[in-house]
């Protein structure tokens, strides 16, 4: 009997012998190049206060495997909470447009929507506030991105090809950005593999528009599960069990 994770991760895997064509038409996909850089990308969050002001300083390091003798690309953006709960309502904007599809859409959804930080009246730069935040956002941040590398997702356009391009955005704003940290690390590797698949974010719809969205938007309470108290949406044992009472 074939392992149900050996024929999920090799697509070629059969019981019985076939051709080499069929083998061929079998291979797994290619991973799409927009979010394929992603899978060599750590996302690093740290925080600032002054004079009343909280600065968010997100570090990206780029180090594909196959250049392990090459310095890695790094670069820092500095971003207030505010405009991190813009781009939270973007995501969540992107990922609620009502299609069908067998990846983590519906989930990743409630994660950003619901466990994302919410926005106090109070206390915004208290210490406990922003380590809770620091913590929340990263936690939000890799998510994110580890739904774009993982291979089972890659059937769905609008979180490869939607989500995919709004995190592109807010890592990388811009290519001139790119280009400049490309330029200063000395890594080849890091414009070559990565300039094809960005090279149209900035011409594609008005990003700097949107950094400064409306916080119209009903804001809901932060949620607690009631089976294990966890102050996020992130747990789907329980949320799957509720929807599927035995």
């Amino acid at each position: 009997m074939v392992d149900s994770t050996d024929a999920s991760s090799d697509c070629s895997a059969s019981s019985a012998p076939r051709s080499a064509a069929v083998r061929k038409r079998a291979a797994p996909l290619a991973v799409p190049e927009a979010v394929a850089w992603l899978d060599f990308l750590t996302l690093e969050l740290a925080a600032t206060s002054n004079s009343g002001k909280t600065q968010y300083h997100l570090t990206m390091r780029y180090k594909p495997s196959h250049a392990k003798l090459s310095p890695c690309a790094s670069w820092t953006l500095s971003r207030s909470f505010d405009e991190y709960r813009a781009f939270q309502k973007r995501l969540s904007k992107l990922l609620q447009h009502g299609h069908s599809c067998g990846a983590d859409c519906k989930w990743l959804y409630k994660v950003v929507k619901h466990y994302f930080p919410q926005k106090s009246l109070f206390s915004n730069n208290c210490p406990k506030v922003v380590a809770v935040r620091l913590q929340t956002l990263i936690r939000c941040l890799t998510t994110v991105q580890a739904s774009l590398v993982n291979r089972g997702n890659h059937g769905c356009k609008v979180l490869v090809s939607d989500v995919g391009a709004e995190f592109n955005r807010f890592v990388v704003k811009g290519m001139k950005d790119l280009e400049d940290s490309a330029a200063t690390s000395d890594s080849s590797e890091f414009s070559a593999v990565t300039r094809d698949s960005l090279d149209s974010l900035d011409s594609e719809s008005g990003y700097d528009n949107c950094e400064s969205d409306d916080d119209d938007d009903d804001e809901g309470e932060e949620s607690e599960c009631d089976a294990c108290h966890s102050r996020h949406a992130m747990c789907r044992t329980h949320s799957k069990q509720a929807a599927h009472p035995t």
